[in-house]
């Protein structure tokens, strides 16, 4: 395989570990953070849900680079 090639499906895995770990880690601690905000229940519900979106999103996003990894290598 050439060393170009490499990079990239190298830069992919690197991108879907981060889309899969990352994201859910920030949502998480962001969620616990909260708690100690003072910001009211109603405030942290909508950040909450905010965050939940952006995580399902992400979910998307390893989809979509697993599908380009595989027609990547494919080719």
């Amino acid at each position: 395989m050439p060393k170009d090639k490499q990079a990239v499906i190298d830069k992919i895995n690197e991108a879907m570990v981060k889309e899969e770990l990352a994201i859910p880690l920030y949502v998480s601690h962001i969620e616990q953070t909260l708690f100690w905000s003072g910001l009211d229940k109603e405030k942290q519900e909508e950040i909450i849900k905010g965050l939940k979106t952006l995580a399902l999103e992400s979910e998307g996003h390893v989809f979509a680079l697993k599908k380009v990894l595989e027609i990547y290598q494919n080719k």
